[in-house]
This record gives C-alpha cells, sequence and structure tokens, in this order.
C-alpha cells in the first residue's frame, strides 16, 4: 500500500528504468558470475558470497538448467550476454 495514489503507467515506468539501471551499472564480475551459471562453468569466486553454492534458489537454478541441453544453455548464455551489448 501507498500513502498516496500511483497511476499504472508510473509504476510500469518506474519498474522499467530500475531494471535499465541495474543492467547498466551491473559490476562485470556479477555478469560473468552470471553467464556462467548459464553455460554450466560457474565461477564461485565472482559472486562475492562464500556460501552461494548452498543458497536455496541457486541451487534449484542450476536444477533446473541442469535439465537442458548444452545448446540451449549456450543460447541463454548468449541471450543474456546480448543484454549488455
Amino acid at each position: 500500500m501507498t500513502a498516496a495514489p500511483v497511476a499504472l503507467d508510473e509504476l510500469i515506468a518506474t519498474r522499467e528504468k530500475m531494471l535499465e539501471i541495474m543492467v547498466a551499472q551491473m559490476p562485470e564480475a556479477h555478469r560473468a558470475f552470471l553467464v556462467g551459471i548459464e553455460r554450466g562453468d560457474v565461477d564461485w569466486g565472482l559472486s562475492g558470497l562464500t556460501d552461494a553454492a548452498s543458497l536455496p534458489a541457486v541451487r534449484w537454478k542450476l536444477s533446473n538448467l541442469g535439465m537442458l541441453s548444452a545448446d540451449r544453455r549456450e543460447t541463454q548464455a548468449k541471450n543474456l550476454e546480448g543484454i549488455w551489448q
């Protein structure tokens, strides 16, 4: 809930701007970490978290990605890299 009414268009525009800023300012190490997850070649040191591999959401994501073919994973990794170009 908000203290003042907010138009749906304003919320959508704010969401888009936030995503644009997050993508533009994401550090290279974080980008490489995310692409590594997609490819199945994760450099856990890039995450900045010592226990990232044991986080339930990360394990769930890796499990789902493990069900994909290598070609499909590579396609997804390339699509992800395309976001930053």
